[in-house]
């Protein structure tokens, strides 16, 4: 990162002098031969007033836990400035992986970030039994298989029925390009559910929040630990399905994702080698609303 670096070499240099090749971190560990040096280093880049020299220091910070020994040698705003790193540290969220959106809905649908505990075993639960593991997943089903599949990603969603709270399957997007300003849907009906135009409705709603911008994922600031919301800016949803797997590839036209191409050898499946699939884009232009 371009603001962290920076401030790094501004850092060296007011600590050490321009081209020093000094480097430099915080452990504060007393008994260390360089504790009150690093301490005063410390202070120096704190009470400098530039909030390039504090971001240094505390992203230079690499402590794991308070020594309450040391306390007495930091002033009180230094102090609360550590323990807020350590903090951070400790109950910093993982940006590539957790989804932190609020739930919305369509007219029956609620969709909502997974409860990794109950959700993820549910959702598991019905790729084993369903009876369509392979066609979905192109793999054999076994437990170390099964336990491949999770939820734990920024712009997945759990699938609820508004009317009875029953999960009924998930949808999402993955692979979120920001540059080229496209992402690639997943979704998948428990068979209980199926044929209810679960999957239309969920696919759809969820379409239109990603094209109205209002997903977001969570990425990691200049300041290490410490999280923003980025909105993702998405006008183009592709769907990679494969040949066999006809019934996603009538939802995805019912949705209004448009046939592309076929894209050979596209997809490994387990033991047998390469299978086409099939390449599928949705746009604002020629999606269907909720």
């Amino acid at each position: 990162m371009k603001a962290r670096d920076k401030a790094y070499t501004k850092a060296v240099n007011t600590l050490f002098g321009a081209d020093s090749g000094e480097e430099f971190s915080f452990n504060f560990q007393r008994g260390s031969e360089y504790y009150y040096e690093q301490v005063e280093q410390f202070h120096q880049l704190f009470y400098s007033g530039d909030k390039e020299l504090q971001m240094a220091a505390w992203n230079c910070l690499l402590i794991w836990k308070i020594d309450e020994e040391i306390k007495d040698d930091f002033t009180e705003e230094e102090w609360r400035f550590i323990q807020d790193r350590l903090y951070c540290r400790e109950h910093g969220i993982n940006c590539f992986t957790e989804n932190r959106n609020k739930m919305f809905s369509s007219s029956r649908l609620i969709l909502r970030p997974a409860d990794m505990a109950h959700d993820l075993a549910l959702y598991r639960s019905h790729l084993g039994k369903d009876g369509d593991f392979e066609i979905y997943t192109g793999k054999k089903l076994t437990r170390d298989n099964l336990s491949l599949y999770d939820l734990n990603r920024p712009l997945c969603f759990c699938v609820f029925e508004k009317a009875t709270g029953n999960m009924v399957g998930i949808t999402g997007l993955y692979q979120y390009d920001e540059e080229r300003r496209t992402a690639t849907a997943q979704w998948y009906i428990f068979k209980p559910y199926r044929e209810k135009g679960y999957a239309k409705e969920a696919i759809t709603t969820l379409a239109k929040r990603a094209f109205d911008g209002k997903l977001f994922e969570m990425r990691e600031t200049a300041w290490r630990n410490k999280y923003r919301r980025h909105f993702a800016k998405i006008d183009l949803i592709r769907a990679d399905i494969r040949e066999i797997n006809i019934p996603s590839q009538k939802t995805a036209e019912s949705c209004g994702f448009q046939y592309q191409y076929t894209d050979h050898r596209h997809f490994v499946i387990e033991g047998e080698g390469f299978e086409d699939g099939k390449i599928y884009e949705l746009t604002p232009e020629t999606r269907i609303l909720p």
